[in-house]
């Protein structure tokens, strides 16, 4: 009854490198603090969320839905790495987000960066922030998104770094683990995924390795799909061109919208900036995480509210998902 599911994906930064020697060095990996500015929570409700109230099983977990207009700074803990190329922090009071990757060579984000917490009644015990990478098992949206998880910094015989981060989940007894590594001369992150049931039971499960990106009008997902799969059962979308809309460009997307790939037998998407000539891409092998998945809150005004719900200044965001399976439909 015991299975153990690993899975080796890579994010990489594209264009980098041309200015830069890649001279071979030791990665650093250090434990540290930042200090964000924090829109505090309240108590957590004391009353047991049952699925009679709550469709989704989240007991023993309490809820955290009492959001305050309270702005105060807040100390969290921060697990680096650093090379010549990239500089990683991940949050383990954060569910081990991946908080920031910065690109040194070209001084940017390579993802999208929140610089306050503000949380939004999102997530599966309410409250959820936006930005970086978030781990979801074996639901979406996870009950510890903005709760701590174990966490350890590991320094690598070939030089190389590697950040774990995991929990056990109190609903199902299931275990999941992340491992980010940074190497010498390499500009992409590492990520070695280990999902574990070390129960007698067998439980329903998905992995989905939630990215989020800037969204500006010069931004184009770039996804090898010919077809798509909306969020609704038995529906299947033309992809990029669907009813004469080019739905790879984020400015053409009015409405909340999640497509995820058909049937897509190749190795990598990711996010592209027409305008700086920038992007991201991921890396992994169709055959383990065939699950490829846009989100975009769209352009109009029932998407855009949330950005002033979720962030003081870093504008909207949109989401590039790797997935064990193909979509979020179904449950495995």
């Amino acid at each position: 009854s015991m299975k153990a599911l690993r899975v080796a994906i890579i994010f990489s930064a594209l264009l980098l490198g041309s200015g830069a020697t890649a001279a071979l060095a030791q990665v650093r990996g250090w434990e540290g603090t930042m200090e964000l500015p924090t829109y505090l929570l309240g108590e957590e409700d004391p009353s047991p969320p049952f699925p009679l109230v709550n469709r989704h099983r989240i007991y023993p977990y309490t809820m955290l839905d009492d959001l305050t207009d309270r702005r105060e700074p807040k100390k969290y803990k921060t697990l680096n790495l650093e090379n010549e190329y990239l500089k990683a922090i991940v949050l383990p009071e954060m569910g081990g987000r991946l908080y920031s990757l910065y690109d040194k060579v070209n001084k940017r984000e390579v993802f999208y960066r929140n610089n306050v917490v503000k949380y939004g009644l999102v997530a599966l015990r309410g409250a959820w922030i936006s930005g970086g990478i978030e781990w979801n098992f074996p639901d979406g949206l996870t009950t510890v998104t903005v709760s701590p998880v174990a966490s350890i910094i590991r320094k690598n015989a070939d030089g190389s770094a590697t950040i774990i981060v995991g929990d056990i989940d109190r609903v199902s007894g299931m275990h999941w683990e992340v491992a980010l590594t940074l190497r010498p001369g390499e500009a992409r992150l590492e990520q070695r995924v280990t999902l574990f049931n070390s129960t007698p039971l067998t439980h329903l499960y998905w992995f989905w390795a939630t990215t989020a990106v800037p969204a500006t009008d010069d931004m184009q997902f770039i996804y090898p799909m010919r077809e798509a799969y909306p969020h609704t059962k038995g529906v299947v979308w033309s992809y990029p061109l669907h009813e004469g809309t080019d739905w790879s460009w984020y400015k053409n997307v009015r409405e909340p919208t999640s497509l995820f790939a058909r049937q897509s037998h190749r190795n990598f998407f990711g996010a592209y900036y027409r305008k700086s000539d920038y992007g991201v891409a991921h890396v992994a092998d169709f055959r383990e995480v065939p699950g490829k998945k846009t989100w975009t809150w769209g352009v109009a005004g029932n998407g855009l509210i949330w950005t002033g719900l979720l962030t003081d200044a870093d504008g909207p965001y949109n989401e590039i998902q790797a997935g064990r399976y193909e979509t979020q439909l179904n449950y495995e």
